[in-house]
């Protein structure tokens, strides 16, 4: 599967979002508006978060990968959001460590088997200080966006 990066999906440098689950709730609901996920991801992308964290550092960045099951999706996509200020998430294998997080990675995915590779490839990207550093810089523009889907079609594509 070729994964294919929308720019409806991007919102960069939002400000207004202060706590993970309102990240949570807003992502889902535009994923659902898009017609990208069911009615039934926004609940289950926050049970998930809830049992298992996805809040994790890398070097100066806070960064969280909320997904769920395949059930819930209804054609695959990944939705990034960078915030102007940080939001509090559960670091990843903790329930109580928690992350200043700015950088949120939302995946919908249709096949099981995908999400590890997804994985795998966004470990790397995030690993990639220069890389980091240039999403986060990036503002809420339409030429911004293309930069970011450039981006993740190189990084994150398969």
């Amino acid at each position: 599967m070729f994964m294919f990066f929308d720019e409806k999906v991007f919102e960069l440098d939002i400000q207004g979002l202060e706590s993970s689950n309102e990240v949570l709730q807003h992502l889902s609901d535009k994923l659902e508006s898009l017609g990208i996920v069911k009615n039934t991801y926004k609940q289950a992308i926050l049970k998930r978060e809830e049992e298992f964290p996805t809040g994790i550092t890398f070097g100066n960045y806070g960064i969280a990968i909320p997904h769920t099951d395949a059930e819930h999706v209804i054609k695959p996509q990944i939705g990034v959001m960078t915030l102007h200020e940080p939001v509090e998430f559960v670091q990843m294998a903790s329930q109580d460590t928690l992350v200043e997080v700015n950088t949120i990675f939302i995946l919908a995915l249709k096949e099981a088997h995908s999400q590890i590779d997804i994985l795998q490839k966004l470990m790397t990207l995030l690993q990639n200080t220069e890389v980091m550093e240039k999403i986060n810089q990036l503002k809420n523009t339409d030429e911004d966006k293309e930069i970011l889907k450039e981006i993740l079609n190189k990084e994150v594509s398969y």
